[in-house]
Formats: C-alpha cells, sequence, structure tokens
C-alpha cells in the first residue's frame, strides 16, 4: 500500500486518501458549482494576466485546473494548491502547483498579502468551532492582496438526535456527524459562513456577499451526469463513514458498525426517488 492509499494519521481527515476519495471529492465538486452557479462567485476580474490564485483544501487540485479554464489568460498565472493530506497525483499544468498546510497553523510568510483570490471549500469543519473558524479565516484574509478577493464555501450535515423514523439518507448524515464531532470537527459551521467570514473581515473585508444552493442527490438533480454524481457522493460518504467507525473502539462507536454497513441500499433507493439532498453556502468579500 502507498503513502497515498494509507488512512490519514490526522483524526480530522479520517477517509483514506485514495483515488476513489479524490473521485468523490471532484463530484463533490461538480455538485456545489451546480447548486450555487459557479466557481468564482465574487467579481474577480478574470480577464487580468498574472493573477495569482490559492486554492485551500485542493485535494488532488482538479478545482485548480477548472480556475484554470476561466483566466483569459491562464499560462501568466500562479496557481497554488494546499491541503493538510497528500492525494494521488493528476497531470498538473506547469503553473499549479500543490503543497502541505494545515489551515489552523501559521501560513508562509511569502504568501502575505500575495493572492488576487483566495478560495476555501468544505473545510471549516476541521476548526472545531465558532472562534476558531473566525482566526483561521482571518489569517486567510491576511494572504490577500489590497483589492483581492477571499471566497469560501462550505457545506452542513444534520446534527440533531436521531429519530426512528428517519429516512436512511437522514440517519447517515446525522451519525456522520456525531462521529466526526467525536474527533473533533464540527460540521455545523457551513451554514455560519458568511457570518464568519464578516467576524474575520471586520475592518479588513469590504464588498462581502453570499449565497446559498441544495443539491439533488440522486434523481431531481439538473442532469443525467449531475444525478450519477449525486450517487458517487452517497457511496463515498457511507465508505468514509464505514471507514471511520471501523478505526474507533466500539464503545466510542455512536452506533453499531452492522447498522451503518447496512443503509446503503436504503440510502440509493431514497436518492433513487428524489429524497435526498445537501445544502451549500458561499461567502465572498474584498481586501480593503
Amino acid at each position: 500500500m502507498s503513502d497515498s492509499q494509507k488512512p490519514a494519521s490526522d483524526p480530522r481527515y479520517p477517509d483514506i486518501r485514495h483515488v476513489a476519495e479524490a473521485r468523490r471529492l471532484r463530484s463533490q465538486g461538480a455538485l456545489i458549482i451546480d447548486a450555487l452557479g459557479g466557481i468564482i462567485l465574487c467579481p474577480l476580474d478574470t480577464s487580468r494576466a498574472d493573477l495569482r490564485i490559492l486554492d485551500s483544501a485542493t485535494a488532488d487540485g482538479h478545482l485548480l485546473t477548472l480556475i484554470r479554464k476561466q483566466l483569459a489568460h491562464p499560462e501568466s498565472a500562479e496557481l497554488i494548491g494546499t491541503d493538510i493530506a497528500d492525494y494521488p497525483p493528476l497531470d498538473l499544468p506547469e503553473n499549479i502547483t500543490l503543497e502541505k498546510q494545515d489551515i489552523l497553523k501559521p501560513w508562509p510568510e511569502k504568501w502575505e498579502a500575495h493572492f488576487d483570490f483566495v478560495h476555501q471549500r468544505t473545510g471549516l469543519a476541521v476548526t472545531g468551532g465558532m472562534e476558531r473558524a473566525v482566526e483561521t479565516v482571518r489569517r486567510f484574509i491576511e494572504l490577500v492582496k489590497p483589492g483581492g478577493w477571499i471566497q469560501l464555501v462550505d457545506g452542513t450535515l444534520i446534527d440533531h438526535k436521531i429519530a426512528e423514523d428517519d429516512k436512511a439518507w437522514v440517519k447517515l448524515f446525522k451519525v456522520l456527524s456525531q462521529c466526526v464531532t467525536l474527533v473533533g470537527l464540527d460540521t455545523s459551521l457551513g451554514v455560519s459562513t458568511a457570518e464568519i467570514l464578516k467576524r474575520a473581515g471586520e475592518g479588513l473585508v469590504r464588498n462581502i456577499g453570499e449565497k446559498q444552493g441544495v443539491s439533488p442527490l440522486g434523481k431531481g438533480a439538473s442532469s443525467k451526469e449531475l444525478e450519477e454524481l449525486g450517487y458517487v457522493e452517497l457511496k463515498g460518504m457511507h465508505s468514509g463513514f464505514v471507514t471511520m467507525l471501523k478505526g474507533m473502539p466500539e464503545d466510542k462507536r455512536p452506533t453499531a458498525l452492522e447498522q451503518v454497513e447496512g443503509l446503503l441500499p436504503e440510502v440509493l433507493r431514497e436518492a433513487q426517488a428524489g429524497e435526498c439532498e445537501m445544502r451549500w453556502y458561499a461567502a465572498w468579500g474584498q481586501k480593503i
């Protein structure tokens, strides 16, 4: 087993960093882009040459390849992707580079006020709470040039107690939320994306905007391709969840492994009936 296939040693990233997980994240990304109506939601001037762009929590860098296609002068751009996890590498253009970076730790000094666009997607949960999320986003803002843009995109899981009459997909989301909470993640932060940016950017950021969207997972998606990607997302979430439970002592598991393993067929039936969805939240602002 290669290093890129081993389970993550950091409990904040409980799944295995393999090709299948990278594929799930790309599928998730396509669903988010569809739900929110694009990748770059802020009014970044993509007609300019020599843009410097950072994508935090980039996984294998696939999103940067999509951003690069939206630039009028892609060959002149500097595109950097960072993640706490290593993924099996893609064949990336020469001006896309990937580096390891923990968002809870200081960023390289050379990147202070360096970027025209700083983007992060689905990373707030690892901060573990509102105050730490605000601190983390404030450090992101320090990386942005005056006049540049920061954009945060995130989702949320269902964090209420399981009810007897919950549908299978709701149970899956709730128990997954309980599991990641046990290792210090807070999956409820996504709904507060705009509030976090406003608090972090007080006196530093102007022109704040926000947007919300919904991804049908399965039937109800805007295309057959996206419908299939919804099934990929659900299968990947379930697989990651099972991996996470297997790594926990039995007395620490919020539910029995066998119960979770048996959820997937019913979850997929509900998805095929158009009953599953995820909500996404975006916020952006311009550095003063």
